[in-house]
């Protein structure tokens, strides 16, 4: 039986929607701030300062709500994938080595509301029946999540040559996590690329999903050869 390809996700973007109140909180930007949809990842990332500067080079402005509150309690669940306790405790790592600081923590809604309104490059979220006067509400994809499925083995003529490289592919995900289309961004030579697309084939996912209701979307799916 042959080595096993390491594997990363990337995802994109994606399927419009609209704004509900499914997933318990709402997430806001300042109303010249051009984004429409944002995906959970995406989310986790500016807000855990993983990204620091929107498309158009200007620096992002996080802010979170208190860690007593319920609504940073679905926030964190929904978006980083963890508890606010969990959070919190990889900011007092950050804190620590010195690598980054937490966003600015605001006590309720109309904080936030403002905060935001006031700030062209602001991102907060605030509950669902919050009044969003003066921002604007964005809609979150929750990307697909791979629930089951084996990675590619590597062919034995890519194995015996060490080969080297990544194939890229960009998976389609209907609103039930079924793959219905696989396309190649980027192949490998030895059969590398149609193993790695047969095995995707296989995959189940957990749907994406916005603001709660299921949707297709579209993940791409990176496997690493390293040799």
């Amino acid at each position: 039986m042959g080595k096993r390809l390491s594997m990363g996700c990337a995802l994109l973007a994606l399927t419009c929607g609209i704004v509900s109140a499914q997933q318990g909180f709402l997430v806001i930007v300042n109303e010249t701030n051009p984004t429409s949809l944002i995906n959970s990842n995406q989310a986790s990332d500016l807000f855990l300062k993983k990204k620091t500067m929107w498309d158009n080079g200007k620096p992002v402005e996080p802010v979170d709500q208190t860690d007593s509150s319920a609504v940073r309690a679905s926030f964190s669940e929904v978006v980083h994938g963890r508890s606010t306790s969990s959070v919190k405790s990889f900011w007092q790592r950050q804190i620590f080595s010195g690598s980054s600081t937490p966003p600015v923590e605001l006590a309720n809604d109309e904080a936030v509301i403002m905060y935001v309104r006031e700030h062209p490059d602001a991102i907060g979220y605030v509950t669902p029946d919050a009044s969003v006067a003066g921002v604007k509400a964005i809609p979150l994809m929750v990307v697909p999540v791979k629930t089951r499925g084996d990675d590619p083995y590597y062919t034995t003529l890519a194995q015996k040559a060490r080969l080297r490289g990544q194939v890229i592919l960009d998976v389609h995900v209907d609103d039930q996590g079924n793959v219905v289309q696989v396309d190649t961004v980027q192949g490998m030579r030895m059969g590398m690329t149609e193993a790695a697309v047969r095995a995707v084939k296989k995959w189940k996912y957990r749907p994406a999903t916005i603001d709660g209701a299921p949707v297709d979307a579209q993940v791409r799916v990176i496997f690493d050869f390293a040799g």
